[in-house]
């Protein structure tokens, strides 16, 4: 057996089936050889990884391997760093592969693609036109794809755990040390803006010496490891069948690790870990298996224990706690406990807080705003505002990237080195050792070879690099500079979050003060995506007297939040990413909107799309044409609770529904198309499309319009001109009945264009805004003619037949 080891190491050249090895400690034999490589030592002349600086690369040239759940976000966020070059994208699904193609054509690259079969990847790693691949698959694929990637001159990041045995491990440490090759797995918690906060406040003494720490993982992914489309072939569930122990330990330990200077001043020294029983999952997977045959190959086995916890000493007597539980129906944690003799920070649950001796109470609020304000490290000066905004995780993703990016390309030392990536991912197979040991102690391994003792500390300072822009998505670069956390730049402008910069057009309704107040504000909510209007177009109606009264008054109002006021439409495209098309007036919307989407701006068109049918139909058309992104609503679609009673999860299927909001008539408009559509909107949102028929009632102050669908279900509309307004309605479905309303503000609607404006992808769909300006023709038709029945069919053929003769 131990020749067999030592043959596998000293051969790990020879090809990458050489490399796989039994990543499961299923046996005493298995136990036996992490207890044995837990004792190794790389013997020999060795060059030290940490602290090296490779030859400095002005254009990074990338490859992707694995584009599933975390790999299109990596390449997402790819796009928006400056001197960077995607020349190569690889999946086994052909179909990721081009969706992820599709997204870098956009941004200007031309990879090659690689797909079909489970050696591929080679192909992709010998390419003598890539500095870096990013390495995104599931966890058994990581040390053979990073290991022949670094023998092929390729330096290596890969997602954690970078190994998943301690031979895997040491193969990476000598791999790189050999071919100098930086192996960085990219542990993204280490760039979370409280863990950067707190590893600041720890270089400058707020917590004195420090001598305990707890981490974790809880979260709880039972839902998406059961889940038929989330982890491809069911991988991570198989992961959570084949050891027990704490087998995702790099997200809690790693930020922890950098707090204790661990390969840089202190190292680890041994391990104790226990884990419970499986509590969850094996039962999990029995009651899915008694109504899906697809669960009954996961019924019967034994899962990892509820919950793994592994206690750590160093050799200066520090002590480290890492925890690890994906089942139990807690709220996620990285808990993130710093002890030190001066004082302690905790990060979950949020926000994070911080104490000072005797520490008998944290620090109140305004004490926690003015240590961020001290302690700020340079890293979140430069980048955090921008990288709030790109990709998931409140933007430390992107920080991730865009330092890396930073450092290869000035040629400067990465944070985490190939050492940190063995050492923190040792921690898994360590802990199945002492967890099958009887919670027994083992020693764990060295990876840096003695030179923890006078490893240099990661840079904190960046007085060197930070020269790296940040990529809109017309490819234009946004300030990098330290920006405020409000958005706001000291002259009163609004810093251009890379991509996220939105122009107004039509400062003649209150949403779009409204808009601005909650995108501008000091503390938007995440789900905004960091979207900040930077610049509007006041016009707007020129005859509605309503609506050009406002505009004086709203356009000082809007500038009160940063918002550059220009002259003309053009000049507005020219500075942002995003439309948000708010003229009150539907007349001009489509003169308005054809200049956005020529320019190919993504587009939110507000209430009414048009002045008339064939106008919706005809921007429509030309949005497809020119291959830009629309969305409409209005922000009754997202009444709050409506969108699940429409999805049958609160009465089940509907069956019919009564809604009403006010109806106010503007007589350049069809009735409805004013104001009319909210209610008519939040009737549609909670039937469907598919409406047959309708026929209207009118009087001075009232209108009834009675709608027919296809399968025989009935909806109505009450519009009112009189008397109190509200807006609302009652669905009736198999299992109940369900009142919506009253209004409950823009904010469901703004989070649903943020999200559409980051993938493109509109909520609503063309099929369905259609059916919306159909029923209100259709309503206007019936009007007309007494209250007859109209045929929603025949108003959407002539619309069309009208549209055709609209240039575009």
């Amino acid at each position: 057996m131990g020749n067999s080891r030592r043959h596998f190491l000293q051969t790990t050249a020879l090809g990458v089936g050489a490399y796989f090895l039994p990543a499961y400690a299923s046996s005493a034999e298995d136990l036996d050889r992490i207890r044995e490589q837990a004792e190794r030592k790389l013997t020999g002349p060795r060059f030290n990884m940490s602290g090296y600086a490779a030859p400095k690369l002005d254009t990074v040239r990338i490859g992707f391997i694995g584009i599933g759940n975390r790999g299109f976000g990596a390449v997402e966020r790819m796009t928006r760093i400056e001197g960077v070059k995607i020349n190569a994208l690889c999946d086994l699904r052909p179909e990721q592969v081009e969706k992820a193609n599709k997204l870098v054509t956009a941004a200007g690259h031309k990879p090659a693609l690689y797909s079909g079969t489970t050696e591929i990847w080679k192909k992709l790693a010998e390419r003598n036109d890539l500095d870096l691949v990013y390495i995104l698959t599931p966890w058994a694929y990581h040390t053979p794809m990073a290991a022949f990637s670094m023998e092929h001159g390729k330096h290596v990041c890969v997602e954690v755990p970078a190994a998943k045995t301690i031979e895997e491990a040491w193969l990476l440490v000598s791999t790189s040390e050999r071919t100098h090759k930086h192996c960085m797995m990219v542990e993204n918690c280490c760039y979370d803006a409280s863990e950067q906060l707190t590893l600041s406040m720890a270089r400058q003494g707020f917590f004195g010496e420090i001598v305990h720490c707890e981490g974790g993982y809880i979260h709880n992914l039972q839902e998406l490891m059961f889940s038929k489309e989330h982890f491809y072939q069911m991988w991570e569930l198989e992961e959570a069948s084949k050891r027990v122990g704490n087998l995702y330990p790099t997200h809690g330990l790693g930020p922890l690790c950098q707090l204790l200077n661990i390969n840089r001043g202190d190292r680890m020294d041994y391990l104790v870990s226990m884990s419970s029983n499986d509590f969850i999952t094996g039962p999990l997977a029995e009651k899915l298996a008694a109504t899906d045959d697809f669960y009954k190959q996961y019924a019967g086995r034994k899962y990892n224990g509820t919950m793994s916890t592994s206690t750590i000493r160093t050799a200066k007597g520090k002590t480290i706690v890492v925890q690890f539980d994906v089942s139990s129906p807690r709220p996620y944690s990285r808990i993130q406990l710093v002890s030190g003799t001066k004082g302690a920070g905790l990060k979950y649950p949020e926000p994070a807080r911080y104490a000072t001796a005797p520490g008998h109470e944290w620090l109140k609020p305004e004490e926690y705003k003015a240590l961020e304000e001290k302690y700020m490290p340079p890293l979140l000066k430069k980048i955090g505002a921008l990288a709030k905004g790109i990709g998931d995780h409140g933007g430390m993703d992107f920080i991730m990237d865009w330092r890396t990016i930073d450092c290869l390309r000035n040629g400067l030392p990465l944070d985490q080195n190939v050492y940190d990536a063995a050492l923190w991912s040792s921690v898994s197979p360590l802990s199945v050792w002492s967890v099958a040991n009887h919670s027994n102690s083992i020693n764990v391994p060295d990876f840096t070879g003695g030179n923890w003792t006078t490893n240099a500390p990661v840079d904190l300072e960046m007085e060197k690099g930070g020269t790296t822009k940040v990529l809109g998505i017309d490819g234009s670069a946004a300030v990098v500079s330290g920006a405020a956390s409000s958005g706001l730049a000291m002259g009163g402008g609004v810093v251009a979050e890379a991509g996220r910069r939105v122009g107004i057009i039509g400062l003649d309704t209150s949403h779009s003060t409204e808009f601005t107040a909650v995108l501008n504000g000091s503390m938007p909510d995440p789900a905004y995506e960091g979207y900040k209007i930077v610049a509007a177009y006041p016009y707007g109606s020129k005859d509605i007297q309503s609506s050009t009264e406002r505009i004086p008054a709203y356009t000082e109002e809007v500038k009160t939040h940063g918002v550059e006021i220009v002259g003309s439409i053009a000049e507005l495209l020219q500075k942002v990413d995003v439309v948000l098309l708010e003229t009150n007036d539907g007349r001009p919307h489509l003169e308005q909107a054809l200049e956005a989407i020529k320019a190919r701006k993504p587009l939110f068109v507000d209430k009414p799309v048009a002045a008339t049918l064939p106008e919706v139909v005809a921007l429509y058309g030309a949005a497809r044409k020119y291959g830009v992104p629309l969305f409409s609503a209005s922000s009754l679609r997202y009444l709050d609770g409506l969108t699940e009673i429409a999805a049958g999860k609160t009465v089940g299927k509907v069956l019919g529904a009564d809604a009403f909001s006010p109806a106010p008539v503007e007589p350049h408009h069809p009735d409805f198309f004013w104001y009319g559509i909210h209610g008519i909107e939040t009737l549609l949102t909670a039937m469907g499309a598919g409406c047959s028929w309708v026929s209207r009632v009118s009087t001075e102050g009232t209108d009834v319009v009675t709608g027919v669908w296809a399968d025989g279900r009935i909806g109505t509309f009450r519009g009112t001109r009189t008397g109190e307004h509200e807006y609302g309605g009652t669905v009736f479905g198999e299992k109940g009945v369900a009142r919506v309303g009253p209004y409950s503000g823009y904010e469901g609607l703004l989070r649903e264009i943020a999200k559409f404006f980051k993938t493109g992808v509109s909520p609503v769909s063309e099929e369905e805004t259609l059916s919306v300006y159909t029923f209100m023709e259709a309503a206007d038709e019936s009007k007309r003619k007494g209250g007859a029945r109209v045929e929603l069919q025949e108003i959407l053929a002539k619309a069309k037949k009208d549209a055709e003769q609209i240039n575009f």
